[in-house]
C-alpha cells in the first residue's frame, strides 16, 4: 500500500457484492436476449387452429421476459425494494409452472385438451369478476370490453375444441374439460422429484412477500432497519428469474422447434458464470 493510500480508499463488503449483483443482473439479460433471439418458432401454416396455441405460450414467455426485466430494474436501482422484487418474482414462476403444465405432454391431442381448459379458465375469471363489479354497482364498468374480451375467448375454446375433435376425442369428454387445476397441482403434475419440493419451496417463501404474511414485515419493526444488509435477500428473486424463464424457454423450443441442442449449448457458459457468481455472494462469507 502507497503512503497516500489507506484501507477506507478500498471498497467494502457491501459495496463490492453490490457490484457482483450488478454482474448477475447483466448476466441474465445476456439469458434474456438469448431467449428472444431463440424463438424462433415453426408455425404451422396450414393448421391455424395449433397456431393460436403456440402464439398464446410465446406471448407468456414473452410477458415473463418483461415482468423479469422489472426485477432487474429494481435491482440495479435500490436494493432495498427487494420485496417488489419478491412479487414480481413469483409472477415469473406461476406463469413457467402454467406453461410447463401446459406442454409437458408428449401427445399433443392432450396438450391441445390443456389449452382448452386454460381458456376456460380464463372465461371463468372475467365471468367471476364481472358479477363480482356488477354487485358492487361500479358504474364505470365498461361492459363493452367485457363482452368482447368474452367473445373472443369463447372464439377461441369453439375453434380448439374443434381442433380436439379432429384427434377423435368423445364428445362426451369435451363437454366436460375443467378449468386448470390450482398450482398446488400443476407442480405435482409437472414435477415427481426434488424438483417439486424446491418449487413449492420457492413459492411459499415468494407468497410471503405477495401477501404480506409477518414473516415479511417483521423487519419494518427494527430500528435498525435502515443499516440492514438487503444483498442476501435477493437469492430468491434472482434465481427464480432466470431460472423460470430458461425453463418455459426449454420446453416452449422443445414443443415447437428443433432448436433446444443449440439453446441449451449457447446458455450453458453464462448459467455457468451466473453460478459462479451467486456462489461467492450469497454463500461465501
Amino acid at each position: 500500500m502507497s503512503e497516500n493510500q489507506s484501507i477506507e480508499n478500498y471498497p467494502s463488503s457491501l459495496e463490492i457484492k453490490k457490484l457482483e449483483i450488478k454482474k448477475i443482473v447483466d448476466l441474465i439479460r445476456k439469458l434474456l436476449q438469448l431467449v428472444r433471439n431463440s424463438h424462433h418458432i415453426k408455425y404451422p401454416w396450414d393448421n391455424r387452429r395449433m397456431n393460436m396455441m403456440i402464439f398464446e405460450m410465446v406471448s407468456l414467455v414473452g410477458y415473463q421476459i418483461e415482468q423479469i426485466e422489472g426485477v432487474l430494474c429494481i435491482a440495479e436501482n435500490n436494493l432495498y425494494l427487494y420485496p417488489s422484487a419478491f412479487v414480481i418474482s413469483r409472477t415469473v414462476l406461476e406463469i413457467n409452472i402454467l406453461i410447463e403444465w401446459m406442454l409437458n405432454p408428449e401427445e399433443e391431442f392432450k396438450r391441445i385438451i390443456r389449452y382448452i381448459r386454460y381458456l376456460k379458465t380464463q372465461l371463468y375469471k372475467i365471468n367471476h369478476y364481472e358479477e363480482w363489479m356488477l354487485a358492487s354497482d361500479i358504474t364505470k364498468l365498461d361492459k363493452n370490453e367485457i363482452t368482447a374480451n368474452k367473445q373472443h375467448i369463447e372464439r377461441d375454446i369453439d375453434e380448439m375444441t374443434l381442433a380436439a375433435k379432429d384427434y377423435k376425442i368423445s364428445l362426451d369428454l369435451l363437454s366436460n374439460i375443467k378449468n386448470i387445476p390450482d398450482l398446488q397441482d400443476m407442480i405435482k403434475e409437472n414435477h415427481q422429484d426434488e424438483k417439486q419440493a424446491e418449487i413449492k419451496m420457492a413459492y411459499y417463501v415468494l407468497s410471503k412477500f405477495s401477501h404480506g404474511m409477518r414473516q415479511s414485515i417483521y423487519r419494518y419493526h427494527d430500528p435498525n432497519f435502515e443499516s440492514h444488509d438487503p444483498i442476501s435477500d435477493w437469492n430468491y428473486p434472482l434465481y427464480i428469474s432466470y431460472s423460470s424463464i430458461i425453463a418455459s424457454s426449454q420446453i416452449l423450443i422443445h414443443r415447437f422447434s428443433n432448436g433446444l441442442d443449440k439453446f441449451n449449448s449457447e446458455i450453458a457458459p453464462i448459467l455457468l458464470e451466473i453460478s459462479n457468481v451467486m456462489s461467492k455472494v450469497f454463500i461465501e462469507t
